[in-house]
């Protein structure tokens, strides 16, 4: 889970592993929320005092170096995009796929100069909920190309390992990575054998 993505708990029926957060400005206003999800948070070393977490937290430096991280003994990189971030995650927890939802990877301030600090409006229309970013809440604009250059090397990261990285957003707009059916993709990584103590039940429903 990224940044903000805990305001979709209520529509979850499990907590998330990890929580990712490396945004100044998002941290700048919501590090005590971050603080109180029930996960392990992964974050930089600017946030510490924000956070005040020591229990399941991880404070990273990052630094200018522009490189995905595929061990835990390089250096990492924002990547302009808390993805960047959350891929290295991935990687570094040995993921064989990892899927992406919700990566629309366009935005409705088109007006604005990307990279620049800005304040919110009245509704937010970039994120899953409008109040998101609430009125008056600063956010930075984000760089679409910068984006994509993060998004070209974790993707030689992951198929130089003989992995992959799956984009199931629905009309998402980002080209990086292969596209995929979020429900296709999920049923190829379930057991079609049952499991013992199943009954004989398979994990994936064959078609009738």
């Amino acid at each position: 889970m990224m940044n903000r993505g805990y305001l979709l708990l209520d529509r979850f029926d499990r907590p998330p592993v990890i929580t990712c957060s490396h945004d100044p400005v998002i941290l700048e206003h919501f590090a005590h929320e971050i603080a109180q999800v029930d996960s392990v948070v992964v974050t930089t070393v600017n946030a510490r005092r924000r956070l005040r977490r020591t229990k399941d937290a991880v404070y990273l430096l990052p630094v200018k170096k522009w490189q995905f991280a595929t061990h835990l003994g390089l250096d990492t990189h924002h990547g302009g995009t808390v993805t960047f971030w959350a891929l290295e995650l991935a990687y570094l927890l040995g993921w064989t796929k990892t899927i992406l939802i919700g990566m629309d990877h366009n935005y409705a301030r088109q007006t604005l100069r990307q990279g620049e600090v800005q304040t919110a409006g009245h509704s937010d229309a970039d994120h899953f909920t409008p109040n998101y970013l609430p009125k008056g809440a600063k956010f930075i604009v984000g760089d679409l190309a910068f984006s994509e250059y993060s998004f070209l090397l974790a993707r030689a990261a992951f198929e130089a390992a003989g992995r992959d990285v799956v984009d199931c957003t629905i009309d998402g707009a980002c080209q990086v990575f292969r596209k995929g059916d979020l429900a296709t993709e999920l049923e190829d990584e379930l057991p079609r054998n049952p499991p013992p103590g199943s009954g004989g039940k398979s994990a994936v429903r064959e078609p009738e």
